[in-house]
């Protein structure tokens, strides 16, 4: 960040025409200072101030100089002292805001930078610094504002143009960040840092496609990085592309073979192509590389309990808890799959082991809740969830889980608040309005129960249990031509589902037990 040259050169004109009488000193201080002899060029343009010490040009340009050679404080006095001999001039303060900016006086910059803005509004280093101002401070939304009076120069400063992708990114601007960002590509470049930064920023913001570009890149620059490699396979599973993932790690899983982090997402990439052997063979492998790492045995107990492998799953977890660093989350997946088998008792047990390794964590709560309703006694569950909601912070699924016992119970007003406070947190999720609509429709409120089924069919038009209470509600209302079109569409889609899951076991059976 550099006083703009041509700004002197201007001023500089200025102060020749303002100060004639003062040639000699102040021609003589020009030449000093276009040489870069600041320290000379000072003693000249203070030689000519003395003549005329009210020019507010002239002590600008002095502030400049002092700039130029370090003496910020000397500089600020100066930018002060002409401001206050013509308020009407924009340079000082544009200047002083840019000093106040380099020693990180935000507050104080912005202001200056401001004042200088409204005296004119052209001058796009005031835009420019102030940008940059607005991004020191957090502001994100005010800095994306000035983008359009200095993107030249901010597309010229590479880490301000980071910066800025970056606040685009986060307001949701993407067009704006993507220009930026290639207006820096073909300019000077980002550093392979900045590009890394930039990347996962995208990735973040799923502009995958953009991110890959950069991961691509970097991999290039440096094809013997392993790393690089690696975060390009990942890019492109982003982008959707498991095809092109796959060989780069099938590479690395063979050049970093205790590597889990590579296992395991070569695993995710063999699931995704539907290669489920391969896919619990690269897991099993990440477990034996690290066997401390929890991730691992989550993620391949959660593909052996989708091939129906409950045993080895509960098998795996149990060696997982004598070498994992992290059991709560293996006691929980332990309970879960418990649960698959039937075994409600061992399932409770695990629940409440994961309660007492870690009693501020919500989803030990919930399954035991879950265990006590399977059992029928949802008064304990419904304590154990009371207590739990007066301790922990507001969580979706224990208020959605709340709710759902007190509407079994009969609870209604505690079970709508619980489920209106689920649906606040995560108003896209389906279920918390569908059981309120259920809630409503058992209370009579047949209009309030309509918006919510409503809602739900919006979110998922073939949700089949919300479509039938809709026909219910229809016929409750005398609407009978509605409720028997909805009661067609009920049983289209639940042949069609009945069709697809035949499908879809077949595959599975035949996927999980062909050699």
């Amino acid at each position: 960040m550099k006083l703009h040259q041509a700004v002197v050169v201007v001023i500089a004109a200025c102060v020749l025409t303002a100060v004639a009488a003062q040639e000699n000193p102040l021609q003589e201080g020009m030449m000093y200072f276009q040489k870069g002899d600041y320290a000379s060029a000072l003693r000249m343009f203070n030689a000519a101030d003395q003549a005329q010490p009210d020019n507010a040009v002239l002590v600008n340009l002095i502030g400049i100089t002092q700039t130029k050679l370090g003496q910020i404080a000397d500089a600020n006095a100066s930018y002060q002292k002409a401001i206050q001999l013509n308020p009407a001039l924009e340079a000082p303060h544009k200047n002083l805001g840019f000093n106040l900016l380099s020693q990180s006086e935000f507050p104080r910059a912005i202001e200056e930078l401001q004042t200088a803005i409204s005296k004119d509004s052209s001058d796009e280093f005031a835009h420019y610094y102030l940008a940059i101002a607005y991004l020191k401070s957090g502001r994100e939304k005010e800095a994306i504002a000035q983008l359009s009076s200095s993107e030249q120069l901010v597309e010229n400063d590479a880490d301000t143009a980071l910066e800025m992708a970056t606040a685009c990114l986060h307001a949701g601007d993407k067009d704006d960040a993507v220009r930026v960002i290639r207006a820096v590509e073909q300019r000077s470049g980002f550093t392979l840092e900045q590009e890394f930064t930039l990347a996962v920023a995208l990735s973040s913001s799923n502009l995958h496609k953009d991110a890959l570009l950069l991961f691509e890149h970097m991999a290039a620059l440096q094809p013997d990085s392993w790393v690089r490699k690696f975060n390009l396979a990942i890019a492109w599973f982003d982008a959707g592309d498991a095809e092109k993932a796959l060989p780069i790690l099938q590479a690395l899983a063979e050049e970093r073979p205790d590597d889990e982090r590579i296992l395991n997402l070569l695993g995710t990439v063999y699931e995704a192509k539907g290669d489920l052997h391969a896919a619990l063979d690269a897991y099993q492998k990440a477990v034996a590389a690290n066997p401390k790492n929890t991730d691992a045995y989550l993620d391949y107990t959660r593909l052996l309990m989708d091939v129906d492998r409950y045993d080895d799953a509960a098998s795996l977890i149990e060696k997982g808890l004598q070498s994992a660093q992290d059991t709560y989350a293996l006691q929980v997946r332990l309970g879960a799959i418990q649960i698959m088998k039937g075994n409600l008792d061992q399932a409770r047990k695990s629940f409440e082991q994961a309660i007492n390794e870690n009693p501020n964590q919500v989803v030990g709560y919930v399954g035991l809740a879950k265990i006590y309703m399977k059992l029928g006694d949802d008064a304990t569950a419904e304590n154990l969830l009371a207590g739990a909601r007066n301790k922990l912070p507001r969580d979706f699924a224990l208020e959605y889980v709340y709710g759902l016992i007190c509407a079994q119970m009969s609870e209604t007003d505690r079970a709508l608040e619980a489920l209106k406070n689920a649906e606040k947190m995560a108003p896209d999720v389906v279920e918390p309005h569908y059981q309120l609509g259920k809630v409503y429709m058992g209370t009579g409120q047949l209009t309030e129960a309509r918006k919510e089924l409503d809602r739900v069919i919006a979110l998922d038009p073939n949700h089949v249990q919300a479509l039938a209470q809709l026909c219910k509600i229809y016929a409750k209302q005398g609407d009978a031509q509605k409720a028997q079109l909805l009661q067609a569409q009920v049983s289209e889609l639940i042949n069609r589902q009945r069709n697809s899951a035949i499908a879809a076991e077949r595959e599975r059976i035949r996927a999980a037990y062909t050699p």
